[in-house]
């Protein structure tokens, strides 16, 4: 029986049945869809690389380790029905409680088989959170589909965004991006954070913009009514090193405090 491979792309189901592969079925509608980009062999890869009972959730290709060849990134995500729970509280009345996976894979030049055309670099499990909370039911899916712009590979740097926002018991909304970049030991280092919260009743931000390399923050506090910040305070702070595979975001996000 052929494994079924889910995507979440009309252009990847086209492009894979071409490839021999079975069943494909799509994640999302296609107003949410998103491309599948890279060399032809990104779509194989990336599908012999998901295990049975999960489907391909989001995907990158960029650069990572400087070579001038597209890499990949992308999440996958388990689709068990015995992990989407009854809600009797507020928010949603279903909870998917299906984990979700970061995985990266480099490209290997010159290798035209999709067997070896990449090579899987490592799988990350305590990094994207689920789409749904027990804990916090009424919180939406920190990693919505309907952002372009949450999960990308652009000048070497492997960044992706959660957003927090609840529909209920609080006003307050946060919005982190978290920046990592390949050193040469092919470790992908935590480079940098930017976070956003706002107050919906009060009105007041807060944006802050951490540099990990060099210690840097800059803080920015405003208010809805204001165009412009109005304090912007920098400081520094020492920081050690820490790398992807080191982070629990699940159990400790990073804050913009």
């Amino acid at each position: 029986m052929r494994k079924q491979i889910i995507f979440s792309t009309r252009k990847t189901l086209t492009q894979a049945l071409a490839l021999g592969f079975g069943a494909l079925v799509l994640h999302a509608p296609t107003a949410l869809a998103k491309r599948i980009e890279g060399s032809p062999m990104a779509v194989p890869f990336m599908a012999k690389n998901t295990p049975a009972g999960w489907n391909i959730y989001r995907q990158a290709s960029g650069d990572l380790n400087g070579d001038g060849l597209s890499d990949l990134a992308w999440v996958i995500q388990e689709q068990s029905a015995t992990k989407i729970k009854d809600n009797e509280f507020l928010g949603s009345p279903k909870l998917n409680l299906n984990p979700r996976v970061l995985l990266i894979a480099l490209n290997q030049p010159g290798l035209r088989s999709s067997n070896d055309a990449y090579r899987l670099l490592g799988r990350f499990d305590k990094i994207l959170p689920s789409e749904g909370s027990e804990e916090s039911p009424c919180l939406a899916d920190p990693f919505d589909l309907e952002s372009d712009d949450n999960f990308t590979i652009k000048n070497d740097v492997l960044s992706f965004t959660l957003s927090y926002w609840l529909s209920c018991g609080s006003y307050e909304t946060q919005r982190n991006t978290y920046k990592f970049r390949m050193e040469q030991s092919e470790r992908m280092r935590w480079i940098g954070f930017d976070g956003y919260s706002s107050h919906s009743a009060s009105g007041e931000t807060h944006l802050v913009r951490r540099n990990l390399i060099m210690g840097t923050q800059i803080e920015e506090f405003g208010n809805f009514s204001k165009n412009r910040p109005s304090k912007v305070k920098r400081s520094t702070f020492k920081e050690e090193q820490r790398y992807l595979e080191q982070l629990n975001l699940l159990e400790e996000p990073e804050s913009d405090e």
